[in-house]
């Protein structure tokens, strides 16, 4: 009788457990969109640019008119410059500028575009970009 009570209160564990660690696992699911932003933030921020410049390229690609692409152009930007590709962070940030009226950060694309105009000798467009 014992055994068949210990035998119970196991099953009724499991079961228990089991039910918990489904809904663990529903809750744990994340959708493409999101799965590109967390990939590519953590690997720049680990600084595994190669990874996070894929990563970013994709999502702008794959979702041109999420609400978060002109966050993520900023961080293609960053990536870009921190690898020594002038052009094409100029033109992520150039993005932003024309398309992204409504984008927080407006101030620090602006900057980043003007120094990549001063870097690249183009001293007259840098100034109209701070102006």
């Amino acid at each position: 009788m014992k055994k068949k009570r210990t035998f119970s209160f196991i099953l009724m564990l499991l079961i228990i457990a089991g039910f918990l660690f489904g809904q663990e696992t529903l809750a744990r699911t994340i959708t493409e969109d999101e799965q590109l932003t967390r990939v590519g933030t953590g690997a720049f921020r680990d600084g595994f640019y190669d990874i996070a410049e894929k990563q970013f390229s994709n999502f702008v690609k794959t979702y041109p008119r999420h609400d978060k692409v002109f966050d993520i152009y900023y961080l293609l930007g960053r990536t870009f410059l921190i690898k020594g590709r002038l052009k094409e962070a100029k033109a992520a940030f150039s993005k932003i500028i024309h398309e992204g009226k409504t984008f927080e950060n407006m101030d620090s694309a602006l900057l980043a575009v003007a120094e990549l105009e001063m870097t690249l000798g183009n001293q007259e467009e840098a100034s109209k970009i701070l102006l």
